[in-house]
């Protein structure tokens, strides 16, 4: 077309109209509310993992027994999740 001088390719446009659809409803998603969940769910996460603390070490109280209990810290837990998604990368790369 740009041969037969219907179309100039020497500036282009780029349109960002979104428009609703009934088939691709729910997969747009607004940045800010998707790093306001992130932080959400950790601190959830870390209450969550308080809560598994406290238990393990009532339950290690009432049992009297001579096991160490080493709490579980969210931070490292954060750091092995974090390997374990780049591995996955990893391999979905090399397939």
């Amino acid at each position: 077309m740009s041969d037969m001088g219907y179309v100039s390719l020497d500036v282009q446009y780029i349109d960002g109209t979104k428009i609703e659809s009934s088939s691709n409803r729910y997969t747009f998603v607004w940045k800010k509310s998707v790093a306001k969940y992130k932080e959400k769910l950790e601190v959830k996460i870390d209450s969550i993992l308080k809560d598994i603390d406290a238990s393990i070490g009532a339950d290690l109280i009432d049992s009297q027994s001579d096991e160490t209990y080493v709490p579980i810290n969210s931070d490292q837990l954060h750091e092995k999740i974090k390997l374990l998604n780049q591995k996955m990368e990893e391999l979905n790369k090399q397939q």
